[in-house]
């Protein structure tokens, strides 16, 4: 059976042209506003192609008050693009910083752009960033402390929220299932956000955790059963989580995943 690399223009056996690679992203991932990473390239002697794979930042989750959940923030767009080059041509990039968490906008931050843009302005591609959360009262989020049952009573077991793949899940099977008790986080839990091509969501929080974590905290990091609250998106590109909170306070939501750009070039 061939090798996988076999089958990639310049990775073949016997290949002449090896390409090259390098990427770009703020190292500070788990930072709110990290400020993204930009790098100027100037196109090497001899290279004639370049493959730019782009991921764009995770909007940020949105925030909670007691005793309600927010929605989470969508997950960052993704391109893969093939283009001539010639040398001594400049390329400038930009990965997307991550999304900051939002007491003011119940929906959160809409995640950054990320963009490659070639220096003569012959050619530009930008991937927009995830789309920041509804914050629908009917689903997801209750009006007040004694309604925190809404979001099981209403919700058909999952709510998708955003553009990306970030999920909040009750734990019943049966819409209109009701709660006796006020705090409706008591049943919940929340898949951490992904973007295309990384890996998938992972659980954050459990029911006996999620009720000493109280949700996600502006700017600082805290932990909860060996999880961590501030409830981020994976990087790159993934949606924040919504903020948990039962305890009286409101909380933000996670931060968005910053993006990053791949190149591969020969």
């Amino acid at each position: 059976m061939s090798q996988l690399t076999n089958l990639i223009y310049g990775y073949e056996t016997g290949g002449v042209i090896k390409p090259q690679e390098f990427y770009i992203q703020n190292t500070n991932k788990w930072l709110p506003h990290n400020g993204g990473c930009c790098y100027l390239w100037t196109v090497p002697a001899g290279v004639t192609k370049a493959v730019f794979e782009v991921w764009s930042g995770g909007a940020g989750g949105g925030y909670s008050c007691c005793c309600t959940q927010g929605g989470g923030g969508g997950g960052g767009g993704y391109m893969m693009v093939e283009t001539d080059v010639s040398a001594g041509d400049q390329i400038r990039m930009c990965s997307a910083g991550t999304s900051g968490a939002n007491m003011s906008c119940c929906a959160g931050f809409h995640g950054c752009s990320s963009y490659v843009c070639n220096g003569d302005g012959t050619w530009c591609m930008c991937v927009e960033g995830g789309l920041c959360s509804a914050r629908y009262t009917r689903c997801h989020l209750a009006t007040n402390c004694y309604s925190c049952c809404s979001m099981c009573a209403c919700c058909s077991n999952n709510y998708i929220s955003g553009s990306g793949i970030t999920t909040l899940e009750c734990q019943t099977s049966v819409t209109g299932a009701y709660r006796s008790s006020q705090f409706c986080i008591e049943a919940g839990w929340q898949h951490v956000g992904s973007a295309y091509g990384t890996p998938g969501p992972r659980p954050q929080g459990t029911s006996t955790c999620c009720n000493s974590c109280h949700g996600g905290i502006c700017g600082s990091y805290s932990s909860c059963c060996g999880q961590a609250c501030m409830m981020m998106g994976m990087h790159p590109g993934g949606g924040g989580m919504t903020g948990w909170t039962n305890d009286g306070t409101c909380r933000c939501g996670g931060v968005g995943g910053g993006g990053m750009i791949y190149v591969v070039y020969w």
